[in-house]
């Protein structure tokens, strides 16, 4: 049985490092303000035009008791007199969601203008694929300064975790099965290996071992008998007197084969949590900051009621940031899937949203007949009142939406209880 670690935003943020949208647009209108400052107050690019009718002006006014460069630009545009502001509309439409909810999506927002672009005429289709591209550029000249000012900060409680063994209490009903062909393998495969280190001076394991392989292949012949009988656990079959007495061999019997980092970022973060030891390898599914050509920016949501109008339109500019178009470039998806579809797996959620721009990829590894667990690592915090808050219910809402069955959700993803906050980083970067 494997794993797949699934790597959002969230991960990088909990490693000190600034990647998220409303840093970038931090990052941006720095830059912005920079240009003003040497270019005698004007400023244009594909998504702003700046204009002044002065040719000096005292900036203190902006930057006194500001906080950041959003805050000078929002005093800006709100003084009025000495600026006009121009901005495309994707990029009005982003500077508004941070202004207002204090965070930004851009796939999703890009997604919704489309729709409004695309079936209802209220746009230019190619001028937004335009303005997206800029931004993209931009986004990716952002993360390259971050990821240069980044140095190796690996948390240990976290690369505990991504290596942690199975736990009953993680696995779907129905998934334990797999638990049990698991450990039937991983004792008949260790009968060289892990034993012999493990059980020196301790023979009286091996006939426990045998036994518990005999209890589990029992339960898989009966296996029909054991689903009508509500009053026997499966966890009863391998602990009684056996394995459990002895947690270090017990735990090495439920090692995952082989893990996979599913990298949703265009970071290398996630690449210093590599052993090779365990994992099948690190997949860049959007693709890498230096491998030019290979980020994939755009939107992920084939399962929206109005994706197959968009369609329909037979208007390829339509489709041009269309994710499942783009995977097929590389064979980054079709290794992801090569790992799907070869073992029973369990998936651990690490700062990803799992959000509707990913939603079609998502729902391909949420759905598949070898998915037994969806574990969330929530982000953990304290409100401005003191009070403990976390996100594993906005997670589980938005994992909702990635899922046409729903008792499958409700069988695969974990109870609260039984997940952790996703550890963080006192380290800053950036």
């Amino acid at each position: 049985m494997n794993r797949i670690i699934i790597v959002g935003n969230g991960f990088d943020l909990a490693h000190g490092v600034k990647t998220s949208y409303k840093d970038f647009i931090e990052w941006y209108f720095g830059k912005v303000i920079e240009s003003l400052r040497k270019n005698f107050f004007s400023y244009k690019d594909y998504l702003l035009e700046i204009k002044t009718i002065y040719n000096e002006i005292d900036m203190s006014i902006y930057t006194y008791n500001t906080k950041s460069n959003l805050e000078i630009i929002k005093k800006m545009k709100d003084i009025g007199k000495e600026f006009t502001f121009k901005f495309s509309p994707l990029f009005e439409r982003i500077i508004k969601d941070v202004e207002n909810k204090g965070w930004v999506d851009i796939e999703a927002d890009y997604y919704e203008m489309l729709k409004d672009y695309a079936l209802k005429g209220q746009g230019d289709v190619k001028q937004l694929n335009e303005e997206l591209s800029y931004i993209e550029k931009k986004l990716i000249e952002y993360l390259k300064e971050v990821e240069s000012n980044y140095y190796e900060n690996r948390i240990d409680e976290l690369q505990a975790m991504i290596y942690t063994p199975f736990s009953f209490d993680d696995i779907s009903l129905k998934g334990e099965t797999n638990i049990i062909e698991h450990i039937i393998k991983q004792c008949e495969y260790s009968q060289g290996d892990i034993l012999e280190k493990k059980l020196q001076g301790y023979n009286i394991w091996q006939s426990r071992i045998n036994e518990a392989i005999l209890k589990a292949k029992g339960y898989l012949n009966s296996s029909k008998e054991y689903s009508q009988n509500s009053s026997i656990h499966i966890k009863d079959l391998i602990s009684t007197d056996m394995l459990v007495k002895d947690k270090i061999c017990f735990n090495e019997l439920l090692y995952p084969d082989s893990i996979m980092l599913l990298n949703f970022n265009y970071t290398k973060i996630a690449d210093n949590y590599l052993n090779h030891g365990f994992v099948y390898e690190i997949i860049h599914i959007h693709g890498q900051l230096y491998d030019k050509g290979s980020v994939i920016f755009g939107y992920g949501d084939e399962l929206d009621k109005k994706y197959k109008e968009i369609e329909e339109l037979n208007d390829n500019e339509c489709l041009e940031k269309v994710k499942s178009v783009k995977y097929l470039e590389r064979d980054n998806y079709r290794k992801m899937q090569a790992f799907i579809e070869s073992e029973p797996f369990q998936v651990y959620v690490m700062g990803h949203s799992c959000g509707n721009s990913d939603r079609t990829l998502l729902n391909t590894i949420f759905e598949h007949e070898n998915c037994v667990s969806i574990k969330p690592f929530y982000y953990a915090y304290k409100d401005k009142e003191g009070n403990d808050r976390d996100n594993y219910t906005e997670i589980v809402r938005n994992i909702t939406r990635n899922f046409n069955d729903k008792q499958l959700l409700r069988e695969r993803v974990v109870n609260k209880t039984y997940c952790k906050p996703l550890p963080q980083s006192e380290i800053k970067h950036g």
